[in-house]
This record gives C-alpha cells, structure tokens and sequence, in this order.
C-alpha cells in the first residue's frame, strides 16, 4: 500500500492532532494510506506546494481544497 510522501512531516498531524492520537490514526488510516490521491492537503500540496497548505486543513475538506484551487 502506498504512502503518502508527507506522512512522517504532515502538520495536520504533527500540531493538531498531537493531544489525539487515536484520531490521528485512524485519519492517517483513511487519507495517508493508499487513498492520499482524495487528501485535500494532498491536493494542495501537489498543485500549489507545500507553502500553501494550510495548517489546519483537514483531510477531508475537498470543498475549502477547491476555494484555494481556485484563488479564493
């Protein structure tokens, strides 16, 4: 199964999930884990860098990915 290139360095985690680590895990589960394609953060990350992520974007918020996409 495939990892995510950031898995080991995703703020996501690493800041806001630290006080929660059995959420953090099954997230990781979900998104990091061979369907890192549909992370939001992934997403951005692979269109706009690193930089443009922003720390508190969940997983699983497609649709504030899109606004960002899409300059807003």
């Amino acid at each position: 199964m495939a990892e995510c290139v950031n898995y080991n360095k995703c703020s996501y985690f690493v800041e806001n999930l630290k006080n929660s680590p059995n959420t953090a895990s099954m997230v990781q589960n979900s998104y990091c884990r061979g369907k890192f394609e549909q992370c939001a953060r992934f997403i951005i990350f692979e269109k706009l860098g690193e930089t443009r992520v922003p720390p508190d974007l969940s997983p699983s918020d497609k649709q504030r990915a899109e606004k960002i996409l899409q300059g807003g």
